[in-house]
This record gives C-alpha cells, sequence and structure tokens, in this order.
C-alpha cells in the first residue's frame, strides 16, 4: 500500500478539526499532534511506470493463393508505404498446408532473372497503370535493393521502388502473378525497418514508361503509343519500289488507314513523318539520307490530303542513322526501311474477333478455359483480367510427361526467333528473348495485340544505340516445372481491347480462343 505524502495527512487532519468546531467560548482542549509518516524506504517497492505495450506489426492488405509446382502458396501483399522518394513493397509467403519443399519461394525465383546482382529478390515490381509505369526494384552499381528472409511460417521479401505517384498500385511477382490495387500509405514501421536492413539508394531510383503495341495482321504496319505519343510505322516495301521515293499502287490502303489512325486517336495538333533506310548504299540518290528525305515527304503529302483540318504537317529523313534491328540480315534491313508517323493522342482500342484464315499454321486449340496439351503440356488460360486499360492474362501450364518432348518456355514462344509476331524487332533483353511470353499475342480482327513492354536503357553496337527493351509480365522460366502435375503460372500484360471475351495465340504453338474476360480479380477463383 502506498504511504500518502506528509502534506495529505495534514490537510485531511485539518478538514476533520474544522468539523468538530463549536460556539462555546471556552476553548477545547489541545489536540495531540498526528504521529509523524513514515518515509518510503528503500525496502518499500517503488509504483511501476506504464510500459507501452509495442505496435503490432501491420496486416497484409491484400491476401491471396496461388499455384506453384504441386502445392499452393498464400501471398500475403503489404500496403506500399512511401516516403515521397522510395517506397518500400514487403510480401510474406507460406504453404497452405504442410509441405516437404523447404520454403514457398526462392531467391532465384523471386529474382525474375536479374542476375549479377548482389541483392536478392529484385524481381517484384510495381505497376502504376493510372500513369501508366512500371517501378522495378532500385538498383545501384552492382547492388539490387531487395532480400528475401525466412519467417517462422515461410518467407518474407523487401524490397525498395521508387515511390508511387498514385494511391494504389499493382504488384507482378515472378512465377506467383499479378496482384491488383495495392494501397498506397505514408511510411511507417516497415518502410523503416526496410531501409535499415537495405539502405535507400544515393539517388532516385528510375521509372519506366509502359509502351502498347499492335502489328496489323498483314504485318504492313505497327502502331505504339508510349507517353501520350503515337507512332505508326509503315513499311517502306510497302509504300514503294525499290530504290523508289514515288508512292505504289499498295500504298493508299496504308495511308488511309493511319490517316484513321490519327484522326481516330487525336483532336488534331502536328503530325510528324520520319524516313528511313537500311544501310545499303543507293546509287539512284545522292545518298540514303535524300532517299528517306523524299519518302517521308511523298508521305507527308498525302497525310495533308487525307486528314481534314486541324492538322500540320512535317517530314524529316534519318537516312540509315536510326536502325531498329540489326542491318546484317535481310529481315533487320526490311525493318529498318520504313516510315514513322508521330502524333500525340491516347489510343483505346475497340476490336472485333479475328477468324483464322485458311492458310495460317494448324495449331493445337481450345475455347474459353479449357486446355490444349502438346509435347508433354497441358496449357489453358487461368485468367483475363481488365485491369484500367489493360488487359491481365495469367497462363497456367501443366507438366505430363516425366520427360516432355518440348522444353517449358517452349509451351508459350517459338524457338524461331525471326517468325510470326518477331521478337527481334524490339531489341529484347536476353532473358526476354530466351524465356519471355513475348509472342503470345491477341488475335482481333486487324491486328496482333503485343504485350507491355518498357525501353530500359540504350545499347552501344555496329548500328549505333538501340534500346533494350523488358516485358512487363513474365520473362524468367525460373522455377521450371519440376515433375508430372507440376504447375507454372505465366503473366501476360496486353492494351485492352474493349471485347468480352479474347483470343490468345503463341506463335506456332497454340490458340485459345473466346477466353471471357473479368472485370477484377475477385471473379478469379476467389482471388
Amino acid at each position: 500500500m502506498r504511504t500518502l505524502p506528509r502534506w495529505g495527512v495534514v490537510a485531511a487532519a485539518s478538514v476533520v478539526l474544522a468539523a468538530g468546531c463549536t460556539s462555546s467560548a471556552d476553548p477545547e482542549p489541545p489536540q495531540p499532534s498526528p504521529a509523524p509518516t513514515e518515509e518510503p524506504t528503500d525496502e518499500q517497492e517503488a509504483t511501476p511506470e506504464p510500459t507501452e505495450e509495442p505496435e503490432p506489426e501491420p496486416e497484409a492488405a491484400v491476401t491471396l493463393v496461388r499455384e506453384l509446382q504441386d502445392y499452393q502458396v498464400e501471398i500475403g501483399v503489404h500496403a506500399v508505404e512511401t516516403d515521397g522518394e522510395f517506397s518500400a513493397l514487403v510480401v510474406d509467403y507460406r504453404f497452405v498446408e504442410e509441405n516437404d519443399a523447404g520454403q514457398p519461394v526462392s531467391n532465384s525465383m523471386l529474382a525474375g532473372g536479374r542476375v549479377g546482382y548482389s541483392g536478392q529478390a529484385g524481381g517484384l515490381r510495381l505497376i502504376d497503370l493510372e500513369e501508366r509505369k512500371v517501378l522495378p526494384t532500385a538498383i545501384q552499381g552492382n547492388n539490387i535493393f531487395a532480400m528475401l528472409s525466412r519467417t517462422d511460417d515461410g518467407s518474407r521479401s523487401v524490397s525498395i521502388h521508387p515511390a508511387p505517384e498514385s494511391s494504389s498500385v499493382d504488384v507482378l511477382i515472378p512465377a506467383l502473378g499479378y496482384v491488383a490495387e495495392v494501397p498506397v500509405v505514408e511510411a511507417g514501421s516497415l518502410f523503416e525497418e526496410a531501409a535499415e536492413e537495405l539502405d535507400l539508394p544515393d539517388e532516385a531510383a528510375p521509372v519506366f514508361s509502359l509502351s502498347a503495341r499492335t502489328i496489323s495482321r498483314d504485318d504492313s504496319a505497327e502502331v505504339e503509343e508510349e507517353d501520350e505519343q503515337i507512332t505508326v510505322t509503315l513499311t517502306s516495301d510497302v509504300l514503294f519500289g525499290p530504290d523508289e521515293h514515288e508512292l505504289g499502287s499498295d500504298a493508299s490502303g496504308a495511308l488511309e488507314r493511319a490517316a484513321a489512325e490519327i484522326e481516330g486517336y487525336s483532336e488534331g495538333g502536328e503530325i510528324h513523318v520520319i524516313g528511313h533506310t537500311d544501310d545499303v548504299p543507293t546509287d539512284a540518290y545522292a545518298d540514303n539520307h535524300e532517299l528517306s528525305e523524299l519518302r517521308a515527304t511523298s508521305v507527308g503529302d498525302e497525310l495533308v490530303g487525307l486528314l481534314g483540318e486541324g492538322y500540320q504537317v512535317s517530314t524529316e529523313g534519318l537516312g540509315d542513322s536510326e536502325p531498329r534491328a540489326s542491318n546484317s540480315s535481310a529481315d533487320g534491313r526490311a525493318q529498318n526501311r520504313r516510315v514513322e508517323i508521330l502524333f500525340e493522342g491516347r489510343r483505346i482500342l475497340a476490336a472485333e474477333d479475328g477468324e483464322v484464315d485458311e492458310d495460317e499454321l494448324e495449331l493445337p486449340e481450345a475455347y474459353g478455359y479449357d486446355a490444349v496439351e502438346f509435347g508433354g503440356w497441358r496449357v489453358s488460360a487461368h485468367s483475363v483480367v481488365e485491369r484500367g486499360d489493360f488487359l491481365v492474362g495469367t497462363l497456367r501450364i501443366e507438366q505430363l510427361d516425366e520427360d516432355p518432348e518440348v522444353r517449358f518456355p517452349n509451351t508459350y514462344r517459338s524457338e524461331g526467333r525471326d517468325e510470326g509476331h518477331t521478337q527481334i524487332r524490339r531489341n529484347y533483353n536476353t532473358l526476354a528473348l530466351g524465356s519471355g511470353a513475348a509472342q503470345v499475342a491477341l488475335r482481333t480482327d486487324d491486328d496482333w495485340v503485343m504485350p507491355i513492354d518498357y525501353a530500359v536503357r540504350g545499347e552501344e553496337g555496329e548500328d549505333g544505340t538501340q534500346l533494350v527493351r523488358n516485358l512487363l509480365g513474365d520473362e524468367s522460366r525460373v522455377p521450371d516445372p519440376d515433375g508430372v502435375g507440376a504447375v507454372r503460372l505465366v503473366t501476360v500484360v496486353w492494351a485492352g481491347t474493349g471485347q468480352d471475351a479474347v483470343d490468345i495465340e503463341a506463335w506456332a504453338r497454340f490458340r485459345l480462343n473466346a477466353v471471357p474476360v473479368s472485370e477484377s480479380y475477385d471473379e478469379v477463383d476467389g482471388n
């Protein structure tokens, strides 16, 4: 029992005395003084100071379950915490049921094929679809700011990214797929712990713009949108004869379609036409630069007649100074002979289903969520989900044979790089070329809708500087399915087509027709 302080006892006694006073004239006899109050001693216990309970760790903002190999993984993605310059992404992984596979995820898997860095789990990416940006894990020198560690019931990855501008982002996890609508919040305990464990980069981490692209089914034109600039690329071999700058008989249709693109996705303004050539010298002109200028002028003059008022057309020629492919092959030279039409706008597709032509390859095909089987594998569409102006597709690939005829990455990509919707046109990084889903396209009435990608850097080559690109979807084959019944999910992202169902085709591999488009991940197996 705590001893009252002395001033408290005196005050209590004073109150009692005052209550005992009477009106008698005779004074009351003096009262004995109260006994002194004992001072606290060392043996007496002092009152314990109240202690603050540690704040509980924030719960995951999004929790879902995904297949991997022959087990299921519960994924808990925490809200992305940001200090305005950097952000921290924390993801927990655990087995849904007891499993003797060790940890549910590995460093090599979450690295997403990003090799040569001292960090781990660096393949996770934040995707800001509202701003059309991708925010990869921060890299500085040979250090990638990410790590994977064990927890009591599984694993946890922590990675540092640029700060998002939007109030929520999507997250792409290698081999486990797409996670939508993860909230972005102010920096808290998770950010502080991540910054302490990993440090923060000395300079801002780069953010890359997403690029959406279509290729016409007749291979005469390509349309790309990036940062609200649309580029229509027309093959010079369709527009002109060899060493000619006057438009040929097949040019009118291609230019009419280009004019329709311009009028459909812009409201007037500047149109810039650029002519390009290969590096083969010509005797008919002073040099290739002159040929490219004359070709650009011919296209520009035709567009002036096709477009309505409100457009200002300018032209220039760059000769062979900006190749898009190597001039060492006939295919590369054909890609470099081109005319580009640039204008500002935002492209929204409104496609119709495309039928398979009689002269096209016969491929294994299925409808809806049904699967195709070939080469020791079963391939189906797990889901196609609408995310703003984009579609996120997830392929489910299951191993059927102990020793399949086809290697796992070749279930969704052609072994020949120069066939079909070619990869070589985009200068993809080696990883995307070797195991990425760069040839998994949507088939529409007029176009192939190609996977979303982004340019990450320039690379010096014999033909000058060429952009190197990454796929937004999965690029790495790790982990390969490891036995009969094992499953891998492969993520591909495309521009939206405005359809209720889409046709998916992997060049020379399979067709999945009339796959329903879901409005949210809530409709996809409860995810």
